[in-house]
C-alpha cells in the first residue's frame, strides 16, 4: 500500500496524539510520513507593504519550524519523518500538501470530547472533513492508540466500518476493506437501525436494516472478507460499543457531503465520533479520493468470508456471504 500520510500538528495534546497515530499507521503500512505545522498570519492585520508581509511570513515560518522540532524532531515522536513548515490557513495548506503529495490520508487531532464538543470540532478538522482531497483520520482526545506492530493475534483486532444503504458508505467500506487487508486485521461492517414508532414493526425495520448490511458486504471486491453486525439503537453509540467489543484499531465511516459541513449516516455521526470514539476515526468523503481497484487475489487466511451477521454480538440466522 504505497503512498504518503500527511499529519497536521501543533504544540497541543491533540497535535501530539495525532502524530502518535500517524507514526504508528505509517509504520504499519510502510508509508512515508510528512509532518506539517501551519503558522497563520492575520490577513487583516496592519500590513502596509510587501516587505512587511514577507517579514511576517518569515517569522511565522520560523515559529512553525520550532513547533515541528519540539513535537516531531529530535526530541519528539517522529525524528525520522519529513517535516514541513507552512504559512497560511491551516486547513487549506494541509489540503494543498496532501494534493501535491497524492496523500492516502490526512491525520489531525481534535479538541474537546463528547457530544457538546462535537459542535466545536475545531475549524481545521471541520474544514478538512469538507475539502480534503483524501480521507481524513481524526484522533479524538484520549483515543486508544493503534498497536505499533502487526497484532500477534489478528483475529482479535479489527477495523469497524459503519454502513447504511448509501453509495458513500459503500465507498467507505471498500476503503476499510483495503486498510483491513494492509493492517492484517478483521473487517467488521456494522449497521445500526432505529425502528420508527407507529409506522412499522420492529421485525420489518430489522429485516430492512439487515438487507442494507448484506448489500454493503456484497458491494466489496470479491476477495474482501467481512464480518457483519446488526445493531439496534443510535448510530454513534452503537459504533462506539462495537469498536470496544471488536477490539477495533480504527472506525471508518463515510460522509455524503463535499464543500459544506459534512453529513454522515444519520447526520451528526461524523462529528460525534470525531470527539467521542474510543479509537481514531477515518472519515471518507464523497469524491476527492481514488476508488479502490486492486486487491490481492488470495483471501487472508483464517477469516471466514461467509460469516453470518450478528445482532448485539449474537449470530443471526441466515447466510451473509455472496454466492
Amino acid at each position: 500500500m504505497p503512498g504518503r500520510i500527511i499529519c497536521g500538528i501543533d504544540d497541543s495534546r491533540g497535535g501530539r496524539e495525532a502524530l502518535l497515530a500517524a507514526v504508528t499507521l505509517s509504520q504499519r503500512l510502510a508509508t512515508r510520513l510528512i509532518v506539517v505545522n501551519v503558522a497563520s498570519i492575520d490577513p487583516d492585520g496592519p500590513v502596509r507593504n510587501t516587505r512587511e508581509l514577507d517579514r511576517l511570513r518569515g517569522t511565522a515560518a520560523q515559529q512553525a519550524e520550532r513547533v515541528l522540532e519540539v513535537v516531531a524532531g529530535s526530541g519528539g515522536r517522529a525524528p525520522d519523518a519529513e517535516r514541513r513548515a507552512e504559512v497560511g490557513w491551516p486547513a487549506a495548506r494541509l489540503a494543498a500538501v496532501a494534493t501535491g503529495e497524492h496523500a492516502d490520508f490526512i491525520v489531525v487531532g481534535t479538541r474537546g470530547r463528547g457530544r457538546i464538543s462535537s459542535a466545536v470540532l475545531g475549524s481545521v478538522s471541520r474544514e478538512l472533513l469538507s475539502h480534503a482531497p483524501c480521507p481524513v483520520l481524526v484522533v479524538p482526545p484520549g483515543a486508544g492508540a493503534m498497536q505499533t506492530h502487526r497484532p500477534s493475534c489478528p483475529a482479535r483486532r479489527s477495523i469497524v466500518c459503519g454502513v447504511d444503504g448509501s453509495e458513500h458508505s459503500r465507498r467507505a467500506a471498500r476503503q476499510a476493506a483495503r486498510l483491513a487487508r494492509s493492517l492484517d486485521v478483521r473487517l467488521v461492517l456494522t449497521h445500526a437501525y432505529r425502528p420508527r414508532l407507529l409506522t412499522r414493526s420492529v421485525g420489518a425495520a430489522r429485516s430492512e436494516a439487515r438487507t442494507q448490511l448484506e448489500a454493503a458486504r456484497a458491494a466489496l471486491p470479491p476477495t474482501a472478507e467481512a464480518e457483519l453486525r446488526l445493531e439496534r439503537g443510535e448510530t454513534t453509540e452503537q459504533l462506539q460499543r462495537v469498536a470496544i467489543e471488536e477490539h477495533a484499531e480504527l472506525v471508518v465511516v463515510g460522509s455524503r457531503a463535499r464543500g459544506t459541513v459534512p453529513t454522515l449516516l444519520s447526520g451528526s455521526v461524523a462529528s460525534d465520533l470525531a470527539t467521542s470514539a474510543p479509537v481514531p476515526v477515518l472519515i471518507v468523503a464523497d469524491g476527492g479520493w481514488e476508488e479502490i481497484t486492486h486487491f490481492d487475489q488470495q483471501p487472508r487466511r483464517g477469516l471466514a468470508a461467509t460469516a453470518a451477521p450478528r445482532e448485539g454480538g449474537r449470530e443471526l440466522t441466515g447466510h451473509a456471504g455472496r454466492s
